[in-house]
Formats: structure tokens, sequence, C-alpha cells
């Protein structure tokens, strides 16, 4: 198995089973995946490892990490920057 243990974070916007799927879209909240999508299930099967997910700006539209459902990724050695990047840096 190629993969086996490596840990990943997935953003938010790709369906897990059991998880918040909402893409940070207000419409989506509450929304929660059914199955893990092709993508997701084919890592798993290569042995990674889903340890979380990470926010993603709204329906993954913007260069910041900030919704409505959960706001804004900050950056940790300076709240009063964006930690940069699609999902939260």
């Amino acid at each position: 198995i190629p993969w086996l243990g490596v840990p990943v974070l997935v953003k938010e916007c790709f369906e897990l089973e059991g998880q918040p799927y909402t893409a940070g879209v207000v419409a989506r909240r509450g929304v929660v995946g059914s199955a893990d999508c092709p993508t997701l299930r084919s890592l798993r099967e290569a042995g990674l490892v889903i340890v979380g997910l990470t926010n993603t700006s709204e329906a993954c539209m913007w260069f910041e990490s900030d919704n409505n459902i959960y706001g804004r990724t900050r950056n940790p050695f300076d709240l009063g920057r964006t930690a940069g990047g699609s999902s939260g840096g």
C-alpha cells in the first residue's frame, strides 16, 4: 500500500462520510456526507489517513478561506492576517 499511514487533511468541500459537506455555502449548512467521494475513497484505499477537514472559501471561489459558516481562517502568528491559500493555508 503506497501511502500507508500518511496523515492528510482535506477541504471541507469534498464529500466524506459522516462529516460536514457545505463548501462554506450557508444554504448547505447542516449537510453531512453520506459516503466518501471517489477521490477520497481511492486515497483511503491507498493507505492515507484522513485526520480532519480544512476550511474553504465560499463555494471554493476565492483565494482566502473565509465563509459565513466557519468564518475566516487566520494566521496563528498574526490574527490580523489570513493564513492564505484556498484551504486556509
